[in-house]
């Protein structure tokens, strides 16, 4: 076979450059290759594929007469840039040893499942093709620097306009192929062996692509009946489509040649622009010919019923409301396997006799290889059209291959998963740096949990502080195997712990810090249904919350003249700075964070703005200090908490003390004694422990921080709200307290029980969605129920302030219709969401957690199927109940009684090897005892005691 001459132009810009087949005169042409990124159809509405739909239409019908259009569908099995960029950041920044060994398992897993052919992934491109006598004069010499370079001018203007064209109709990224983009398609669709082989195009790149035919096709053979010709080690196949479906077309009805699992498939779509005057001429030719037919028999009722459709086919192309085209369809498929391949072409057969069509073959192997050509990336200026097909604009539209692989946000999404269609995808907490909120719903057994720890583990480099609180220990495993970077926290009313709630958390005092101790303590006095009592309670207790703070900073200045002077220099630059903030953030702690982050940042090259505010914490003179000290403002009072040891903070039983012994003669002396007996039951005189009386001794300045709420489940609610209130104030300031560039999150697991246990979480969460943004701390949000949030106030913030969602099984239909109303889920979304399968009700070995990723973008939705395929070690994670997680403690205390100090995940990862050999090993005995005499059932107990034997002694370890 010849095949054409063809070669790549490289320009200044890669992403200019264009194949070129023939020569360079006006017999040759030049194509450019475009790569789509189609949106994933499965769960669009028919709302969004019919604007898609029509988009994709009118770009078809604007397309002038001076060009050819090739849409392009292919498979292989290349995700190097997702996992390539997935092992780049493990090896970079996962540090810690579990993240470095779940994300290293998940990359070796995808890679075998690639070597395996158990990945494919589906591209979608374009290529424009135009003759170079539209660019090439008589006077042209190709040799010449000046003619070369105006003639790539020219060429890539053109290409341009195409591009920017397309990607206006469609609004979706139109991405141009570079000459390593552009050999590496060449390379594929001529040498088929190359999918399964790992190379680097951009060291083996040839410009002339005559030197890549590494086939060998002039020892093709045919195999009439089965396959089309052999070549390349494969066997392979070539189709045309027969004709276009006689009924309507649904959009995008074409796609179902594409809903198979076939991993050797290409489907080139050659398209050609007609001059409409000239079809309208032969149409016309043809309507004079049917009405004399019609004229001589005029009974003829199927003859008058064609030439009425011609009749308003003609007026329609008078009309400019159809485009003619002539295209080509050539379907490529092949196999090492000859049978295969014919079961594969039987599926792509019954695919098109379901759209009401058909496929051609051909028994030759040279006509079969004439229609392979038709196939190469642009090649579509070939003068033979045996196999083409008149069409007009929207039947084409519908019948192109339109469907590209969801890969969610591909080499930019740091968590990986599987998908439902042989890919892999991935997602991240962040667009950009702008922290997405995210909610997950599913129902209980769909695997939120699994998923959660899966996806903690893979993302928990990018975060320098991660919070959770739940009820229920779903993350204890994982908070162990985080060491001494996690604090669990389990508030108990009867342990030996305190929350401080008059605790700044390192940051400066505020007004909102003033509102909090107030409102808290209002709260600490108990519920009343007047409202103008609780209001006077907040009155009387205001200027004691003052008061306390004053006593207390007066007594740390007194003895901290180092950290007063450090106070005074920040405390005078926030005043300066001030005035000069922008109005939504020109508040004293705003003004003190950018200073403190401005001198946080290295002094070697500070930016212009940091290093301005350097100077100005740093021009402040000893006199100057001295005068705003004896001045003592209130300024420097509040910024001076911001230097203050957490034991240098005021606690709750000098407030008590501090109202009982009050000689203010406008207080009602009845009235303080009152609130100071109601507030003294929380302090350590009370004896009932000091929950929030004394310095704060959990530590919150711990990079994991894992809060049990379980055991207060079942305290009074006045309790369990407060202390809600005041973790979730405590939390608040140490994420505010941190840098704002670097990445926070703060999890709220199965928030409904989070809402029956806190009575007032529902405004923490609330606060949580709206404020925490700012400060580059993700707020997720982990529930059974939307029906449930929205009954509490707080589903509509959550709903209408996250940007990214996870819908795992659901089979409430009210339930997921309630959720459109925020979320814009399709039918074919929902219908998917309701028919995941439950983990639990699949097989041994093929378990999975199915789930719906939603993210919202400018244009069309992100929007796909994930699949969590969890590993042991993440099973064991996840395992916080039930019968492997009692066998998979007793196996750590063993192996930690043989090896102390060894960490909790070193620990965990071993008791799970042990487990699964000893379930696989006792499996086999099974087995053996069924079929066995009695003997042989004795020999099988022997055996299972001194296995058990060689565990305790950490042998099989």
């Amino acid at each position: 076979m010849r095949l054409p001459n063809a070669y790549i132009v490289q320009t200044a810009n890669p992403q200019e450059s264009f194949l070129v087949y023939g020569e360079l005169n006006s017999r040759g042409f030049a194509a450019k290759g475009y790569r789509l990124e189609v949106p994933n159809l499965d769960n669009a509405g028919n709302a969004l594929k019919n604007d898609l739909f029509m988009r994709l239409s009118g770009w078809l019908a604007s397309q002038s007469l001076d060009k050819r259009i090739q849409i392009r569908y292919t498979r292989d099995a290349d995700y190097r840039d997702i996992l390539e960029r997935y092992k780049e950041d493990t090896e970079q920044y996962a540090a810690d040893l579990w993240s470095r060994k779940i994300r290293s398992e998940n990359y070796d897993d995808f890679m075998r499942r690639i070597a395996e052919r158990r990945l494919y992934r589906e591209y979608v491109s374009v290529y424009f093709s135009r003759e170079l006598r539209q660019f090439i004069g008589s006077d042209f010499i190709p040799e010449q620097e000046q003619d070369r370079r105006q003639f790539e001018r020219e060429v890539t203007t053109a290409f341009e306009a195409d591009r920017t064209e397309l990607q206006q109709f469609l609004n979706q990224p139109v991405t141009p192929l570079d000459h390593i983009g552009l050999y590496k398609e060449y390379y594929r669709a001529v040498n088929k062996s190359a999918f399964d082989l790992d190379i680097d195009y951009e060291a083996d790149f040839e410009a002339d692509l005559a030197g890549i035919y590494r086939c060998g096709y002039a020892k093709t053979s045919s195999e009439p009946g089965a396959v089309s010709f052999h070549s390349d080690g494969y066997f392979h196949n070539i189709f045309t489509l027969h004709d276009f479906p006689k009924s309507d077309l649904t959009p995008f009805a074409g796609n179902r040649l594409l809903g198979n699992d076939i991993q050797n498939l290409t489907i080139a779509v050659n398209i050609e622009p007609l001059d409409t005057e000239k079809v309208i001429e032969q149409k016309q030719k043809h309507w004079r010919r049917v009405r004399a037919d019609l004229l001589e028999e005029e009974s003829e009722v199927a003859a008058s019923a064609g030439l009425d459709e011609l009749t308003e086919h003609i007026y329609r192309l008078g009309k400019g409301e159809d485009s003619p085209f002539r295209i080509e369809y050539v379907i490529h498929t092949w196999n090492k396997d000859a049978a295969e391949l014919q079961s594969d072409s039987m599926i792509l057969r019954q695919a098109a006799t379901s759209m009401l069509t058909s496929l051609d073959s051909y028994e030759l192997g040279l006509q079969s290889m004439h229609n392979f050509l038709k196939t190469l990336p642009g090649y579509s200026w070939y003068k033979r059209h045996d196999a083409a097909l008149d069409c007009m604009h929207r039947p084409l539209a519908a019948m192109l291959p339109f469907s590209c692989s969801f890969v969610g946000k591909g080499a930019e999404g740091n968590i990986l998963f599987g998908g439902d269609h042989c890919n892999l995808m991935t997602f991240s907490f962040f667009d950009g740096d702008t922290p997405q909120h995210t909610l997950c719903l599913g129902q209980t057994g769909s695997g939120k949990s699994v998923n959660f720890v899966s996806i903690l583990s893979q993302a928990y480099y990018q975060f320098a502080k991660v919070v959770i609180i739940e009820e229920g220990g779903s993350y204890y495993n994982l908070t162990r195997i985080r060491g001494n970077e996690a604090q669990y926290i389990v508030i108990d009313p009867n342990a030996n712990q305190t929350l401080n709630y008059f605790d700044t958390g390192g940051l400066p005092l505020t007004p909102g810090q003033f509102e909090f101790v107030t409102a808290f303590l209002t709260a600490m006095c108990g519920e009343s249904s007047d409202l103008e009592v609780i209001q006077d309670r907040t009155a009387l207790i205001s200027p004691f919350v003052a008061a306390v703070y004053t006593d207390a900073y007066v007594e740390w200045r007194n003895r901290n003249r180092e950290g007063l002077e450090r106070a005074a220099r920040m405390a005078l630059s926030v005043e300066k700075l001030i005035p000069s903030m922008p109005i939504d953030r020109n508040t004293a702690l705003d003004a003190w964070i950018e200073l403190r982050d401005a001198l946080a940042a290295p002094a070697e090259s500070p930016d212009e703005a940091r290093r301005k505010l350097q100077e100005l914490y740093n021009s402040w003179t000893i006199r100057e200090l001295n005068d705003y000290i004896i001045e003592d403002s209130e300024m420097l009072r509040n910024i001076s908490y911001a230097y203050m040891a957490k034991s240098d903070m005021p606690y709750h039983s000098q407030l008590v003390e501090a109202l009982r012994e009050t000689s203010l003669l406008h207080l009602d002396r009845s009235d303080l004694n009152r609130v100071a007996a109601r507030l003294a039951v929380y302090s350590v005189e009370s004896g009932k422990g000091s929950l929030f009386d004394g310095e704060t001794t959990v530590d919150l300045g711990r990079r994991w921080v894992h809060i049990e709420l379980g055991k207060i489940a079942q305290s009074g609610a006045v309790l369990r709200n407060l202390v809600g209130i005041v973790i979730n104030n405590l939390v608040m300031n140490q994420i505010i307290n941190m840098p704002r560039g670097s990445a926070k999150l703060y999890l709220f697991e199965e928030l409904a029980r989070l809402l029956a246990t806190v009575p007032g979480a529902a405004e923490i969460v609330k606060q949580s969605y709206a404020q925490l943004r700012k400060y580059k701390c993700v707020a997720v949000t982990i529930t059974q129920s939307a029906a449930q949030m929205t009954q509490s106030g707080v589903g509509q913030i959550v709903m209408t302030q996250s940007k990214q969602f996870l819908f795992l099984r659901n089979t409430d239909a009210a339930e997921l219709r309630l959720i459109t109303n925020y979320v814009p889920l399709s039918e074919d979304a929902q219908q998917n969401i309701r028919n995941f399968p439950t983990p639990e009700h699949l097989p041994p070995g093929r378990k999975f957690s199915s789930f719906l990723l939603v993210a919202q973008r400018a244009g069309w939705p992100l929007c796909g199927t994930g699949r969590n395929y969890a590993s042991s070690a993440i099973l064991a994670t996840a395992a916080t109940s039930g019968r492997l997680h009692s066998r998979l403690e007793r196996l750590m205390k063993e192996l930690q009684a043989q090896n102390a100090g060894l960490p909790f995940a070193e620990l965990l990862l071993r008791a799970m090897e042990i487990a699964t050999v000893d379930n696989t090993l006792f499996a086999i005995l099974d087995r053996i005892e069924k079929l066995g005499n009695e003997q042989i059932k004795s020999l099988v107990t022997d055996a299972r005691i001194e296995f058990n034997n060689l565990i305790r002694k950490g042998t099989l370890v």
